[in-house]
């Protein structure tokens, strides 16, 4: 079976996806650890803020085509 650029693109959007909530998944550990300093805190919150507008980036171009 020939994969089409659909498939490709649906593979890759998964991928991000999964990857997007390993990485939420880390900032909250990093969030709720009392051991966490202010700094690597403020670190996790600006990577959350960055996920969100990479999804809102994708969300935009998916919805071009």
């Amino acid at each position: 079976m020939e994969e089409t650029t659909e498939d490709v693109v649906a593979e890759e959007r998964r991928e991000r996806e999964t990857e997007a909530i390993k990485l939420h998944r880390q900032i909250i550990r990093i969030l709720q650890s009392s051991k966490s300093d202010t700094m690597v805190q403020y670190t996790a919150l600006a990577l959350v803020q960055a996920v969100y507008i990479q999804q809102f980036a994708d969300a935009a171009l998916r919805a071009e085509r």
